[in-house]
């Protein structure tokens, strides 16, 4: 759970609910992080998706996160904003391009959990 928690990032959407969190884990692990992240963003709303099993917990500021299952879900889709940009560019500038090393990149951070950082793509 504790890496699922690491490797989840949340953007921006427009509507209701701010906060958009796409995930694709080999386990289930929406039910086990949906209370750490009401815990830590209590006046948020957020949705945390796992797009392999259309799941989705759902968090109303300030209201218990409730699960959501079995339906074909309205996600919005993100959009790219200042401070996406900002950190991909944050993240691409202090890399040390002579230390570049793919392969402790790849044993810190799988490639199955980058699909859904913005630093990852392009």
């Amino acid at each position: 759970v504790e890496k699922g928690t690491n490797a989840l990032v949340m953007a921006d959407v427009s509507g209701s609910m701010r906060l958009l969190a796409q995930v694709e884990p080999k386990c289930n692990l929406v039910p086990l992080m949906m209370e750490h992240f009401a815990d830590r963003f209590p006046n948020e709303n957020f949705i945390i998706y796992d797009n392999n099993r259309r799941l989705a917990a759902v968090h109303e500021k300030y209201k218990s996160c409730v699960l959501v299952e079995g339906q074909e879900l309205d996600i919005p889709d993100r959009q790219s904003d200042y401070f996406t940009e900002l950190w991909k560019q944050y993240f691409h500038t202090m890399e040390i391009k002579p230390r570049h090393n793919e392969r402790c990149q790849n044993t810190l951070m799988p490639k199955w959990y980058r699909k859904h950082m913005p630093e990852m793509q392009d």
